[in-house]
């Protein structure tokens, strides 16, 4: 709120209905915003961990079992459809184990302060996933339904090294809730991420090995 009312000042003060002037208006959301989470974030986000430490310990943990099970052999108990399973036995052999794109874009937002950019990371995550899919089946197989999507969106969260992954993803949900417009394939995919990690926090029994 604060960031849409100095955006909002600026374009009152600053517009003086140049086209050189309007087109720098653009910008203005992107800077002021990286401006006031610099001097903010260390401490929105330390609140946002004390309300999910306990739930994110808990995960980490589950997620650390699981990456025993990476590969072919999780995506079949995570009931993957064949055609997604995109690693071979001697994929596997090399140390491959799959959307390894997805899982290194999301573990980048545990570097970045400015939601905006942590949301870019969430996009690429989701544009390496389907592509990912279409390059193994050499076009043949596309992602497009949530089903098909759900269990892989499980997969990554599984196989990502966040180390807070739930204060994450409640950051940018409540960010986004701010957001009127132009953000909604990014609240789907923070939704459905919030979603996978409460599966395995809640739902997901870990097999035997």
């Amino acid at each position: 709120m604060l960031v849409d009312e100095i955006v909002k000042l600026f374009e009152k003060q600053y517009n003086y209905g140049k086209q050189s002037t309007k087109e720098l208006m653009g910008y203005c959301q992107v800077s002021i915003e990286k401006f006031v989470f610099s001097k903010v974030y260390e401490m929105l986000f330390g609140m946002y961990l004390c309300n999910a430490t306990d739930d994110d310990i808990e995960l980490t943990k589950k997620m650390l079992q699981l990456k025993k099970f990476k590969g072919s052999r999780l995506m079949k108990i995570l009931e993957f459809k064949s055609k997604y399973i995109v690693v071979t036995e001697e994929e596997e052999k090399k140390g491959k184990f799959g959307y390894e794109n997805s899982i290194k874009a999301i573990n980048k937002i545990k570097h970045l302060l400015y939601p905006h950019e942590k949301l870019a990371q969430i996009m690429q995550m989701y544009a390496d996933m389907k592509t990912t899919v279409i390059d193994y089946s050499k076009g043949k197989s596309e992602l497009i339904t949530m089903d098909d999507q759900m269990p892989i969106f499980i997969y990554i969260m599984a196989m990502c090294t966040l180390s807070h992954p739930l204060t994450e993803l409640n950051f940018l949900s409540d960010y986004l809730n701010y957001r009127d417009k132009g953000y909604d394939t990014e609240q789907q995919l923070v939704t459905n991420l919030q979603a996978s990690l409460m599966y395995i926090l809640k739902d997901f029994n870990i097999p035997e090995e």
